[in-house]
């Protein structure tokens, strides 16, 4: 909408000249483009009153049903306070309607429910999605706690490709890979993505077995990606995200079996880094699990398992947070136990842990009561508390793995790194040998083993030199021409 009067009596409530069904009768928050090309999303429909005295602050609005306009409070008219007020209309801006071998490159999708849809339910079977370079944001809700609407893509096909995109500000989940049909459907990528700013889930969203649908997800793989919500955001800006989330059976018989975590930056959670439920066969390894939200006071994990996931390989993955306090599961690396979770399914060794003293938590553990681990609970003579217990971190490490810029987040290794070669070699994941493999659809590593973190240390190589080598000086005041040798 870019046309606005002032007629209603409130020098701050603008009306709409255009006119527009509901928003929400698609489920779709309003946006505001505001004129230093930010956006920002609107407070949420208030209740129609004839006065708009509910109208009390910028980016507060409402939908007028006598006569289809929208009104905004506004300290200036809109056309000027904004660059823009969007009212979004649809719910879906691109329906694959079950069509194959398709493939978006260089989209900006905006200002509805859901950015890319499969187009049918149920789900069957398909092959052939591909999503890269695309900006895809600002979908949905984020005032409608838990079952907010808004999905960057919710595609499930076979050979699922979404590269090198950048998909934020979603009201549900950034990637939706939730399976409602019962054919199985495998082999998906989502790697060298940037995510942020969620309000349910953040990055990846995968589920199977959702009421009585019996087809199964296999093979998901999940790396190279930046996946982050902000270290301060407060309750009060929407729901809680998780910024992935992987859940089996609920109650359908479908599974998830293969989930691949790798080489990922992961920071400041407000719930779960990766929250697992009831997956069979994951591995989450050489990432970087950064922070954790400062606000909330309870339950923010880096990972967390539950309702008796099996065959969970966790490895040379980075801990890190500076939170001062711990209590109520707060700041946790991994939580084993909602739902009863087996700690003899766990792998879980070759991890470093960072906190700023010995007596805060790392590990949460649900026996016949929750069991808290601390710092000090992992020894380099693998005799420390956790070790005793669970049979994890026989190789595990704490300490500062100095990064080279943690203030500004560059988490590339410095080269006196205590996680360089300190991690464990990943079959059928690590290149066979270390060094570069390009074209190779590998891990490279360097060194005597694989390094703990997402970020393999890459030693100074000098270039090899054919013939004599000859040192010199750049001193001295000779008259020779520096193009040959000379005594």
């Amino acid at each position: 909408s870019s046309d606005w009067v002032n007629d209603t009596g409130n020098s701050n409530i603008w009306r709409s000249i255009d006119s527009f069904a509901d928003p929400y009768s698609v489920v779709a928050e309003i946006f505001f483009e505001e004129n230093d090309a930010s956006v920002s999303w609107g407070n949420g429909k208030k209740q129609y009153v004839s006065d708009f005295s509910n109208l009390t602050t910028e980016h507060d609005w409402t939908w007028d049903p006598n006569d289809n306009k929208i009104y905004v409070y506004s300290l200036n008219n809109p056309d000027i306070a904004y660059s823009s007020v969007e009212v979004p209309q649809r719910s879906t801006i691109v329906n694959l309607d079950k069509h194959e071998f398709i493939k978006l490159d260089g989209f900006g999708l905006f200002y509805a429910v859901t950015g890319v849809a499969q187009g049918e339910y149920p789900f069957t079977n398909h092959t052939g999605f591909i999503l890269k370079n695309s900006e895809i944001a600002f979908l949905g809700s984020k005032w409608l706690g838990f079952h907010n609407p808004g999905y960057g893509t919710s595609v499930v096909y076979n050979g699922l490709l979404i590269e090198h995109n950048v998909i934020h500000d979603c009201g549900r989940r950034g990637v939706s890979i939730n399976h409602y049909g019962d054919v199985n459907i495998s082999n998906m990528v989502v790697q060298y993505n940037t995510f942020y700013n969620g309000y349910h889930t953040t990055g990846v969203d995968v589920g199977a077995g959702s009421g009585s649908f019996s087809g199964s997800l296999k093979n998901i793989f999940v790396r190279n990606n930046i996946m982050y919500d902000f270290e301060d955001r407060p309750a009060s800006d929407g729901a809680w995200s998780n910024l992935n989330w992987v859940q089996g059976p609920h109650p359908g018989p479908g599974q998830v079996i293969g989930y691949y975590f790798y080489n990922n930056i992961v920071m400041y959670p407000n719930a779960a880094g990766v929250a697992f439920e009831d997956v069979d066969g994951s591995a989450v390894f050489n990432n970087v699990f950064y922070g954790h939200n400062t606000h909330k006071e309870s339950n923010i994990h880096h990972l967390s398992y539950g309702d008796q996931s099996t065959n969970i390989l966790v490895k040379n993955n980075i801990f890190y947070t500076e939170l001062p306090v711990d209590g109520n599961s707060r700041g946790v690396a991994i939580a084993a136990g909602m739902d009863h979770q087996d700690y003899h399914e766990m792998d879980v060794d070759h991890n470093i842990y960072y906190r700023i003293n010995n007596n805060l938590r790392i590990i949460d553990r649900q026996a016949s009561q929750w069991i808290v681990y601390y710092l000090n609970d992992i020894q380099e003579d693998g005799q420390g508390r956790l070790q005793n217990d669970t049979g994890w971190e026989m190789h595990g490490l704490t300490g500062d793995p100095l990064f080279v810029d943690v203030a500004n987040h560059d988490f590339h290794l410095q080269p006196n790194s205590p996680t360089i070669d300190a991690g464990v070699y990943i079959p059928g994941f690590h290149c066979a040998t270390k060094g570069s493999h390009p074209g190779e659809n590998c891990v490279e590593w360097y060194g005597k083993a694989p390094d703990i973190g997402a970020f393999e240390y890459k030693p100074l190589e000098l270039p090899k030199v054919n013939g004599d080598i000859y040192f010199v000086s750049n001193s001295g005041n000779d008259s020779k021409d520096g193009l040959s040798a000379a005594t």
